[in-house]
C-alpha cells in the first residue's frame, strides 16, 4: 500500500474513499484502494501565513516498492475545501409519552420508532428535535381527542397533552429553512385496531381521525430530496367522516334522520321540502356550508352543518339548495347533491356549490339526496341538467329604411311602432335555462302563402309580413308557452296569440310593423291575453252575439200605449240577424233568446257568449227617463267601477284590447245609427252593466230610443224604423270589421 502525508487544513475527500476523524487528535486517516494518506492538520499560525500566499502547495512524496519517487504538486483553494468533505445528515431525536408509562428514552436511532407496539398503551405526547447544521427546523402538531388539531410547536415543545388522559389521534410534521429545502420528512402512525398505517410526509395528516382511535407510536424518517420513500404512501390517515341529514316536509314535519348518500323528502306526494338540517360526525377538517332558495323569501344565507336551512310553519317551500365543504375538507371531498322538483322530477347531480332545484318557476322541492365522497371515489353521473329556471327569449328585426335593429328580450318591442315601417324579418332564440328544446317561427307575406319554418336564431325571411306564428318545440314546450301579438299597419296592436295561433291579418293588405314575443310558464297565464283579436281575416266568418233585452216576465221598459221594450229589442234584434245573414258565410249570428222568454242578464247571457267564443256582443234595448222629453240614440262600452265586481269575466273585463276594441264598435255603430235613423245623437257613453263587464269579446249596449217620448214611442214600434235602427246596426258592425 502506498502512503501519503498531506498536511492540509480541512478534509479531503477523495473518490471512491471515505475519511474519520478524531477531535482529539491531529490527524486524519483517508482510505482508497492502494493508498493510505495521512492528513496532519496546520496550526493557527501556519494557517494565518497560508491564508497570506495566492496558494497552498501540498507536496506529496510517494514510495512505491521499486523505490521510485516522484513528486506531485497539487494546488487547492480554501475557500473551497469543504466542498471536498462529506456533509454530517441532520439526526432527528424523537421521544414519546405513553398513557401509564410515562415520558420514554430519548431516541435519534433512525430506525427506531418511539411509543409502543402491541400493548393498547395511547401516545399522548411526543417531541421532535433536529440536529443539524442547516438552517431550518422541525415542527409538528397533534389532533388530540376532545380537542381537535392544537398548534404547531417546535424544537423540543410538547405536542399532545399530559396528564389529561387525552390521547394523540393523528399528527403532521414538517420541516423549514434550508432543511425543508434539502429533505423530505417522512412518518407513519401506528393506530389502534389499524396497525402500521402508510407513510405521509412535509405536513400531511398521518392516523386517524372519527374512529375514537388512538395513536400508540410514531416512526420518523429524513429523506433527501429526489429520494423514494421509505415505504408505501397510498393510505397514511383514515378518517371516519360522517354525514347525516333530516327534512321538514308539508304536512308531516321533520322526518327521521338519514344517512349519507340517503333520500330525505318524498316522492310522488307533491309535498313540499320546507327545512333541511345537515350533521358532521366531525369538523375538525372543515364544514358542510348549506344554503336554500325559498318561495317569497329568495336566497337564504350560508349556515354551516348542525343549523336549519329553509323554514318550519310559514308554508314556504324550498325550491332550490347549493352546499360545499370549506378547508381541508374541501380538498379531500367533493359533495353531490340532486333535487327532485316538482313538475320535473329528479334532476341530474350537482356538486360542490353548484345550485340544485329550480328558481323562477314556482316549483317546490319534494326530495334530495346527498353524497360526500372521496376525491379520487367513482362518482354519480351528472347528466345535463341539475337546475331549472325561468326560460326567456330574445330577437331581433330588420325594418325597412333601418335595416338590423339591435337585440331585444323577452316581451319587448321586434320592430317599430307608428312609423309605417314594414316589419322585414326577423331572429328569434330561447334562452333556456336547463330544458331542452327552442323555438319555431313562420312567417306569411300575403296572408294566404307561408314562408317554411324557421327556428332558433335563423332568419325568418326578408320581405314585409302580414301574419305571424311562434312555437316552442322540446321539452321546453311542456313547461312553458309562448305568446305574441303584432302591430298591424292601419290597425295598431291586436290581440295575443299564443302557441302557434296566428297574428296579423288577411286579405287586408296591411303589414305587419312590429311584434312582442314572450315565453311564460304553463298555467299562470298572460296579462292581456283574451284568445282573440289576434287575427283578422277580411274574408273570414264572423262571430255575432245579438242580445235583445229583457224578455219574459221582465218586460223592461213600458209606454203609455203599453209598447214594452222587450218587444222592441227581440224585433229589431232579428232584422239585425237576418241583414247579417244574408252576406253568405261571412257572419254567424247567435241570440241569447228568440222568443219571449227570461234569461238571466247577471252572468247567463256573457256566458253563452263566452262558451260560443263569439267576436263581438251586441245587446239591444230601449231607453226610458227623462220625464218623457229626452229622446235619441246613445252606445254604452264598458268602464270599471270598483263596487261592480266582475263574476265570470275577471280575467278579461278590464283588458286593454277588449276596451279599445269595445269602444271602436260602439263609436262605428253611433254613428251609423244616427245615419240611417237621423235620430238625436246622444253620443257614446261608458258604464259598468253586467252584460258589457261580463263577455270576453267586445261589447257594447245600445239604447235605441225613448220608450216613454211621445215622438219616439211610436218610431220605435214601427217596422220602418226598427229597420233603420238594424240598417245602422248591421253596418256598424261591418264596419267595425273591415276596419
Amino acid at each position: 500500500m502506498k502512503k501519503i502525508a498531506i498536511p492540509i487544513v480541512l478534509f479531503i475527500s477523495l473518490i471512491g474513499g471515505f475519511a474519520y476523524a478524531d477531535e482529539n487528535q491531529s490527524k486524519t486517516t483517508i482510505s482508497t484502494e492502494n493508498t493510505e494518506i495521512t492528513v496532519e492538520s496546520t496550526s493557527q499560525s501556519e494557517l494565518s501565513k497560508s491564508k497570506s500566499s495566492e496558494q497552498d502547495t501540498v507536496s506529496t512524496t510517494t514510495t512505491t516498492e521499486s523505490t521510485t519517487e516522484s513528486t506531485t504538486t497539487s494546488t487547492v483553494e480554501t475557500q473551497n475545501a469543504h466542498k471536498l468533505v462529506e456533509e454530517k445528515a441532520p439526526i432527528i431525536e424523537k421521544q414519546a409519552h405513553i398513557r401509564n408509562v410515562g415520558w420514554m428514552s430519548i431516541t435519534n436511532d433512525d430506525n427506531a420508532y418511539i411509543g409502543t407496539v402491541g400493548r393498547n398503551l395511547p401516545l399522548e405526547a411526543f417531541k421532535l428535535k433536529v440536529q443539524s447544521d442547516y438552517t431550518g427546523d422541525v415542527k409538528y402538531s397533534a389532533h388530540v381527542r376532545n380537542v381537535g388539531w392544537q398548534n404547531f410547536v417546535q424544537s423540543g415543545q410538547v405536542a399532545g397533552t399530559t396528564g389529561r388522559a387525552l390521547s394523540i389521534e393523528a399528527l403532521k410534521i414538517q420541516l423549514t429553512g434550508q432543511l425543508a429545502e434539502r429533505y423530505d420528512i417522512y412518518y407513519r402512525v401506528h393506530v389502534q385496531n389499524f396497525g402500521w398505517l402508510d407513510w405521509a410526509k412535509n405536513g400531511e395528516e398521518a392516523g386517524s381521525q372519527g374512529f375514537a382511535y388512538h395513536a400508540e407510536a410514531v416512526d420518523v424518517k429524513l429523506v433527501e430530496k429526489g429520494q423514494t420513500a421509505p415505504g408505501n404512501t397510498v393510505n397514511p390517515f383514515k378518517l371516519n367522516l360522517s354525514l347525516t341529514y333530516n327534512a321538514h316536509v308539508s304536512n308531516i314535519g321533520w322526518m327521521s334522520s338519514l344517512k349519507n348518500g340517503s333520500i330525505a323528502g318524498t316522492t310522488g306526494r307533491n309535498l313540499p321540502l320546507e327545512a333541511l338540517e345537515l350533521h358532521l360526525s366531525t369538523n375538525s377538517l372543515g364544514n358542510v356550508l348549506a344554503r336554500a332558495h325559498v318561495r317569497s323569501i329568495g336566497w337564504q344565507n350560508w349556515t354551516e352543518s348542525g343549523k336549519q336551512i329553509g323554514t318550519t310553519g310559514r308554508a314556504l317551500p324550498i325550491e332550490a339548495l347549493q352546499f360545499k365543504l370549506t378547508n381541508s375538507l374541501e380538498k379531500k371531498f367533493d359533495i353531490y347533491y340532486r333535487a327532485h322538483i316538482q313538475n320535473v322530477g329528479w334532476l341530474g347531480w350537482a356538486k360542490n356549490g353548484e345550485i340544485a332545484g329550480s328558481t323562477g318557476m314556482g316549483y317546490h322541492l319534494e326530495a334530495i339526496e346527498i353524497k360526500m365522497i372521496s376525491k379520487g371515489s367513482p362518482t354519480p353521473s351528472q347528466g345535463t341538467r341539475t337546475f331549472v329556471s325561468q326560460s326567456s327569449i330574445k330577437s331581433q328585426a330588420i325594418v325597412s329604411q333601418l335595416g338590423t335593429l339591435n337585440w331585444v328580450g323577452n316581451n319587448q318591442i321586434i320592430g317599430t311602432v307608428g312609423k309605417n315601417l314594414p316589419l322585414l324579418g326577423f331572429k328569434t332564440v330561447v334562452e333556456s335555462n336547463g330544458f331542452n328544446g327552442g323555438i319555431n317561427y313562420s312567417v306569411s307575406e300575403n296572408g294566404k302563402d307561408w314562408h317554411s319554418i324557421t327556428s332558433d336564431g335563423a332568419l325568418s325571411n326578408n320581405s314585409s309580413i302580414q301574419i305571424v306564428k311562434f312555437n316552442l318545440t322540446g321539452e321546453i314546450s311542456k313547461y312553458f308557452d309562448v305568446y305574441y301579438r303584432a302591430y298591424v299597419q292601419n290597425i295598431g296592436w291586436l290581440g295575443w296569440a299564443k302557441n302557434g295561433s296566428n297574428a296579423g291579418t288577411s286579405n287586408y293588405n296591411y303589414h305587419i310593423e312590429a311584434i312582442q314575443v314572450a315565453i311564460q310558464r304553463k298555467n299562470l297565464g298572460f296579462g292581456g291575453y283574451t284568445g282573440q283579436g289576434n287575427y283578422l281575416d277580411k274574408n273570414s266568418r264572423r262571430l255575432v252575439f245579438l242580445d235583445p233585452g229583457h224578455g219574459g216576465y221582465d218586460p223592461g221598459a213600458t209606454s203609455y200605449t203599453g209598447l214594452r221594450e222587450k218587444d222592441v229589442t227581440l224585433s229589431i234584434s232579428k232584422i239585425v240577424r237576418d241583414k247579417l245573414l244574408q252576406y253568405g258565410n261571412k257572419y254567424e249570428v247567435i241570440m241569447s233568446r228568440t222568443d219571449d222568454i227570461y234569461v238571466d242578464f247577471k252572468t247567463e247571457r256573457s256566458e253563452m257568449s263566452n262558451r260560443a267564443n263569439a267576436d263581438i256582443f251586441v245587446s239591444v234595448h230601449v231607453n226610458s227617463g227623462g220625464g218623457g222629453s229626452a229622446k235619441g240614440v246613445e252606445v254604452y262600452w264598458y268602464e270599471y267601477d270598483s263596487a261592480y265586481q266582475p263574476v265570470v269575466n275577471q280575467k278579461y273585463h278590464n283588458d286593454p284590447i277588449r276596451l279599445r276594441n269595445s269602444e271602436r264598435l260602439a263609436n262605428s255603430i253611433q254613428n251609423n245609427i244616427i245615419k240611417s235613423t237621423g235620430a238625436v245623437n246622444r253620443g257614446v257613453r261608458r258604464a259598468t252593466y253586467a252584460v258589457v263587464r261580463e263577455a270576453k269579446a267586445p261589447a257594447v249596449l245600445i239604447e235605441t230610443g225613448y220608450i216613454d217620448n211621445s215622438s219616439e214611442v211610436y218610431k220605435l214600434a214601427s217596422k220602418q224604423y226598427q229597420e233603420k235602427i238594424a240598417n245602422g246596426i248591421v253596418n256598424g258592425i261591418i264596419e267595425y270589421f273591415n276596419k
